[in-house]
């Protein structure tokens, strides 16, 4: 158990708040109580994994530290460019996103509290590396921030290897190391911290399995029935939440429906496009009226104005957007506050992806769904792990399911848990009109 917090921390941390507020024009109040207590572990000097839900607020761990131990660095690694950029945006002029072209002489000369990079870039910057051996930044304290962690473990072998070699940092600054995560199973601690050479490090972590969220499996259609074709599986799903669209327009919860390949994602949206007809806009008929839109990573192939669009669209309460057809693009760092409902036109291979693509739902606190709707072909997929398997058959609380997949042995359930618990609930998911098999 960790050591209670006292009395002058606690005041410290509240001006660290007022300033924060005050510089990022934030209305934050307090912080959570996993977020309080990775503060603490970090400024005693100790390094710390913290795995929490998604939408917990992680970054806000990190984004504080500055303003707590006043003159430290916080260096953060992150995976995706999405990740970084919002972060950087939100930050102001105390971060740089570094990769490898910047000028670095506002983080030599001590203006730059945040520096965010990829692995790959930070490793193999010989300028870089040569800076932080210089009297001005080697007496700074340094904080080492490994954002969405759980990459550690499922990547490094062929696919971004220097996820695997982030320790070598430590042979060129000494740091306190934070690891985040959402998605950290019961053996990932072990080996994210031999693999960051992490010392009297400290765990925090929280079921990944958000009590607002309610879980709900259904089985759809197999396109090897009798009768049935291969876009089957997607009429049965796209028809009916299409339909509800036209009927609820703006009232319609937002809502990610994800598909696995790119042929999918447009079919949706063309039967968007068809059924909606004038109500497929909001008003005028530009792109930025559009109900509904597509998310893939081939948007990345342009000029990315699209994408960002979509992403700052998403921030608003008051969006245009109503449904988003996406693929796994939309995962990693997306901070979507309003998305009430994530649908799955199968499973993801592994529990992981699917806990942290529902995790981009009830982000605000409010009530939200996760649907998952599966087909014997789904689950003999190539790659498909036996966990996701296990999780779409379960035949128990599909809560405690991911639980014990993460190592919670016994969590409360919240009042409206699963269909599983509570079989009334998801009824008017339970489509009849295909044949199931």
């Amino acid at each position: 158990m960790a050591a209670p917090i006292d009395c002058c921390q606690n005041r410290n941390y509240s001006a660290a708040i007022s300033e924060y507020n005050k510089i990022f024009r934030s209305d934050l109040k307090s912080l959570k109580e996993l977020q309080e207590k990775a503060i603490t572990v970090l400024i005693s000097g100790k390094d710390c994994i913290c795995s929490l839900p998604t939408g917990y607020g992680k970054s806000l761990i990190y984004e504080l530290l500055p303003f707590i131990d006043h003159g430290c660095l916080v260096i953060v690694i992150a995976p995706l460019n999405a990740i970084i950029k919002q972060q950087v945006q939100k930050l102001c002029g105390m971060a740089m996103c570094f990769s490898g072209v910047n000028d670095i002489s506002r983080l030599k000369s001590g203006e730059i509290s945040y520096v965010f990079s990829h692995p790959e870039e930070i490793l193999q910057s010989r300028e870089l590396n040569d800076a932080f051996t210089s009297d001005r930044l080697n007496t700074r304290k340094i904080y080492l921030v490994v954002d969405e962690a759980h990459c550690i473990l499922q990547w490094g072998d062929e696919f971004r290897p220097e996820y695997r070699n982030l320790s070598n940092l430590r042979s060129v600054f000494k740091c306190q190391v934070l690891a985040l995560s959402a998605t950290v199973t019961e053996s990932g601690p072990k080996q994210i911290i031999s693999n960051l050479l992490m010392k009297n490090c400290q765990i925090i972590c929280a079921s990944p399995a958000k009590d607002n969220i309610e879980l709900i499996v259904k089985k759809r259609p197999s396109p090897n029935t009798k009768g049935n074709t291969a876009s089957s599986p997607y009429d049965f799903i796209f028809s009916h939440v299409i339909t509800e669209l036209n009927c609820q327009l703006d009232a319609f919860p937002l809502t990610v429906v994800y598909c696995k390949s790119m042929q999918w994602i447009r079919y949706g949206y063309e039967m968007a496009r068809q059924l909606l007809a004038d109500n497929f806009y909001a008003g005028d008929k530009t792109q930025q009226n559009a109900r509904v839109v597509m998310f893939h990573s081939s948007m990345e192939k342009g000029s990315g104005q699209l994408k960002d669009m979509i992403i700052s669209s998403l921030q608003k309460a008051d969006s245009c957007i109503r449904l988003i057809i996406s693929s796994v693009a939309l995962g990693m760092g997306a901070d979507l506050k309003y998305v009430r409902r994530v649908i799955h036109a199968g499973p993801p291979t592994t529990l992981e992806t699917y806990v942290q693509e529902i995790g981009r739902s009830g982000r605000s606190d409010t009530s939200a769904q996760a649907i998952l709707y599966y087909n014997n072909n789904d689950l003999a997929a190539q790659h498909m792990r036996n966990e996701m398997k296990v999780y779409c058959r379960g035949e128990r609380c599909y809560r405690e399911l991911i639980n014990e997949y993460f190592g919670f042995k016994a969590v409360q359930k919240p009042s409206v848990c699963c269909n599983r618990c509570q079989p009334e609930h998801g009824l008017e998911w339970d489509f009849d009109k295909l044949s199931i098999a």
